[in-house]
């Protein structure tokens, strides 16, 4: 191969951020969506007294109008702001985590708090020549290409990811024997799964049922690979098995 082990890229994950609050609720911790929007919402009532306020007192003169209408003017620009700094924001689906703020030029490919997959399309063949450029795709792409880059250079016919309830285990199956790869963190089992679907063309939303696809393989020969993602008691287990290991 062009490629040689001792170059393949270093696979560094962002470990999520579970703190619900800090000054401010985290906006990469679960439930974000529902704390800041609970705040915007309390802000923006408070706008729309103050303006309700200033108009009324400015109409019964009861005030002049140059104090009343500063009062209004403030306070309706105050609604509009947070109007627009709430809809510049985009929110996981799952636990609702921010995952593209007002000044973010693009979302991340994953959900900082549970890592879930927004980017999900679809690669019908996972080119193992392109290592380098399956780095920009972020750690897990990553970590999945050189996992089953090292299954091929060993003649596995089969990768097993199973996650336990603190570690994530991956077992690379060759014949009768079996071997066992460094754990990498457990939170990323989710992640790995959502992304073996992507590339198998399956369904991401489906989480409690097997699923069964086919993918390709270039390593520079095509290797045919069966996926099959199934639940397990502390999340899906991913399997990959491959075609004829020894040719590739």
């Amino acid at each position: 191969m062009e490629e040689h082990p001792d170059e393949l890229p270093v696979i560094e994950f962002e470990v999520p951020q579970p703190r619900s609050w800090r000054w401010w609720p985290n906006p990469k911790a679960a439930g974000y969506q529902g704390k800041v929007g609970l705040l915007m919402g309390i802000v923006g009532a408070a706008c729309m007294i103050a303006f309700s306020a200033g108009i009324l007192l400015v109409l019964a003169e009861a005030i002049p109008a140059r104090r009343g209408t500063p009062v209004a003017g403030v306070s309706f620009f105050g609604m509009i702001i947070i109007l627009c700094l709430w809809s510049c924001n985009e929110f996981c689906p799952s636990c609702g985590a921010r995952i593209r703020g007002p000044f973010s030029r693009r979302a991340p490919t994953w959900c900082p708090a549970c890592y879930r997959l927004h980017d999900a399309a679809r690669i019908g063949e996972l080119d193992l020549f392109g290592l380098r450029d399956w780095a920009e795709h972020g750690p897990i792409p990553k970590f999945l290409a050189i996992t089953t880059w090292l299954a091929i250079a060993e003649k596995c016919h089969e990768i097993r990811l199973e996650p336990q309830e603190d570690e994530y285990r991956i077992f690379l199956l060759r014949g009768e024997e079996t071997l066992e790869m460094v754990s990498p963190p457990a939170f990323i089992q989710f992640a790995v799964a959502q992304t073996a679907k992507s590339i198998a063309g399956l369904d991401l939303k489906k989480c409690d049922e097997t699923q069964q696809g086919h993918i390709r393989i270039k390593v520079p020969r095509t290797v045919e690979t069966d996926v099959v993602i199934e639940p397990g008691e502390f999340g899906q287990k991913v399997t990959f098995r491959f075609g004829d290991t020894a040719s590739a």
